[in-house]
């Protein structure tokens, strides 16, 4: 709820807030004047199929910050909490 709390209140009046994993505070933002919204999606197996088909032909570029082997997801999960990263961090499952 932080992360809501410190865009919202940089937020210009009438700008939109959308949020991905947390409660937007629709009431509060409106309060100020502003807008806000969760969205969510179930991706469907052909949207995945031309996202994937997207990345091998180099028209969507993935921005990974690092790869870490799987008994780092902790670590990983608590660095991505902190917004320090630039991109996603993948997981080694095997290898």
């Amino acid at each position: 709820q932080e992360d809501v709390a410190r865009s919202r209140a940089i937020l210009k009046p009438g700008g939109i807030l959308v949020a991905i994993s947390a409660d937007p505070e629709v009431e509060q933002a409106k309060a100020e004047g502003k807008r806000a919204m969760i969205f969510s999606m179930t991706p469907s197996t052909a949207q995945l199929r031309e996202i994937s088909g997207l990345i091998e032909d180099l028209k969507v570029r993935p921005v990974i910050s690092t790869i870490v082997p799987w008994d780092r997801a902790p670590e990983a999960m608590a660095e991505l909490e902190e917004g320090h990263t630039v991109g996603k961090i993948g997981l080694r499952i095997s290898g």
